[in-house]
């Protein structure tokens, strides 16, 4: 048992070797001390190289076996890997949408009178951002104009109801109703049962109808459609606008926010819903936007355009919020989106105003290397998933067919089953619903919801194009496809 040195092999040790070079000698030999210990000490700063392999624990290039690893130091270790943050665009449902250039339409409940207790009451309406009419009811002849004092900016005029007293709740609608369509609101009005309804004319975000300040009795509100202006700079973000109706901000280039909406904190931005205040970007060190917006136009999958040159959105918080503030709901908004373009000429970010339409997005995510879901990076790119707002799903169908055979320059491919009409062969590698190509060479040509690659390169369409249209299912290459070509589809169910 004498070869068991017990007490110099295993025991705790109290020699160190500062500086551990890699290779096979890995520790410099000393000729008295070649046993387990030094071993194991060997082994330990290999392992702590693994960890730290660009050594950066203070001071630089100092670092033994021994030494802690608290922080993430550099990006090669493995705990630097394990704590790394990635950004990508987050999966889309159906509430990561806004419109632009909507009127604004409103319901009003009406109740009874009962001896005339409706009497002078008034409900208010805009019809503009400063223009509003406050409707009051004159019963019986009894009534007196309430004659309200606007807020600043506004002009209010009187729309008076006249109605008996004792009234029912679906005589005093009509009767508002006829009065309004008599105004000149730029309004109409419409009456079923006790609901008015009342649809302005103009699209604006005015405000919201409301009782006065001699509320009628009984009477509710309700805005079944909220009115935008025609144009904007911008959007502010509610947490009802995201996946799941709810999540939190990562703020800043360095945020340590895990499951996290990226954005740039915004000096200016102080009162929810002040657009256009600054152009803010939280930058990777690889002058990265890690707080860009993906934008397209719902429907057409087409991203919205300035002069020619793409539209994006960049996410912007409120001035103070901190990392990992949760987003605020509706009417506290925290969020914002603002519209950019890089300018063709400078390459500088400048603003942009967004025309009327129905608008999509997809937001930056923040999560950390050892959270991501498996299929993180496929949610990435252009809004890969938006399509007509109107349908119920939120994937086109898609084609990959492996070549296999050389098909000649001009052969025709079918875009379901991958059969050349000659020479050329191929299997389906990958299959998702049935595509057809549009029924026109022109509309092939201009849909953007009709796409072929060849080997990841996207291919124009066209006569005299890389592509050219034959039928509502076959299409052929100008060139020769070769074996080993990957031809990619993606387009819609029926155009």
């Amino acid at each position: 048992m004498s070869n068991l040195d017990q007490e110099t092999q295993v025991r705790n040790s109290d020699v160190y070797s500062d500086v551990v070079p890699a290779g096979a000698g890995l520790e410099t030999p000393i000729a008295a001390n070649q046993n387990l210990l030094f071993d194991l000490n060997a082994l330990r700063s290999q392992v702590q190289k693994v960890i730290d392999p660009q050594q950066l624990t203070t001071p630089v290039n100092t670092s033994k076996w021994y030494t802690s690893i608290s922080t993430a130091l550099d990006n090669f270790g493995l705990r630097q890997i394990h704590d790394k943050k990635f950004v990508f665009k987050s999966p889309k449902d159906t509430t990561n949408q806004f419109p632009i250039g909507l009127v604004e339409i409103s319901d009003v409940t009406t109740a009874a009178d009962t001896a005339s207790n409706q009497n002078s009451k008034f409900f208010i309406f805009y019809d503009t951002t400063a223009t509003a009419y406050y409707v009051w009811f004159n019963v019986g002849g009894a009534g007196v104009d309430p004659n309200p004092t606007p807020p600043g900016g506004v002009t209010y005029t009187g729309i008076v109801v006249a109605f008996t007293a004792g009234s029912t709740a679906n005589a005093i609608a009509a009767a508002i109703q006829a009065a309004i369509a008599a105004s000149a609101a730029s309004v109409t009005a419409s009456v079923l049962t006790n609901v008015v309804t009342i649809t302005n004319t103009i699209p604006s975000n005015v405000t919201d109808v409301a009782a006065g300040a001699a509320p009628p009795v009984g009477f509710t509100y309700l805005v079944t459609q909220q009115g935008t202006n025609t144009t904007a700079q911008g959007k502010v973000v509610s947490s009802s606008m995201v996946a799941g109706g709810a999540g939190v901000i990562a703020v800043g280039p360095s945020a340590v926010t895990n499951n996290a909406y990226v954005a740039a904190t915004e000096a200016n931005f102080t009162v929810a819903g002040t657009l256009g205040v600054g152009l803010s970007v939280a930058s990777s060190s690889q002058a990265v936007a890690l707080n860009e917006v993906d934008i397209l136009i719902a429907g057409t999958n087409d991203p919205p355009l300035d002069a020619g040159t793409r539209v994006f959105g960049l996410l912007q918080a409120l001035s103070g919020t901190a990392d990992g503030t949760a987003i605020a709901g509706p009417g506290s908004e925290n969020l914002q989106i603002s519209f950019v373009k890089i300018h063709p000429t400078t390459d500088l970010l400048v603003a942009v105003t967004l025309p009327a339409g129905l608008y999509q997005f997809q937001l930056p995510f923040q999560q950390s290397f050892y959270g991501l879901d498996r299929g993180a990076f496929l949610s990435g790119g252009q809004l890969p998933d938006i399509i007509d707002s109107g349908s119920g799903t939120s994937r086109l169908p898609f084609r990959q067919f492996n070549v296999t055979a050389n098909a000649a320059a001009g052969e025709t491919l079918n875009v379901q089953t991958g059969v050349f009409s000659g020479s050329g062969t191929s299997t389906v590698f990958a299959s998702y619903g049935t595509p057809v190509t549009p029924s026109t060479s022109a509309q092939f040509r201009d849909d953007s919801r009709c796409k072929v690659w060849r080997n990841g390169v996207l291919q124009a369409k066209g006569a005299a194009e890389d592509v050219t249209w034959v039928s509502a299912t076959q299409i052929s290459f100008v060139k020769v496809v070769k074996t080993n070509d990957r031809i990619q589809i993606e387009s819609l169910a029926a155009f």
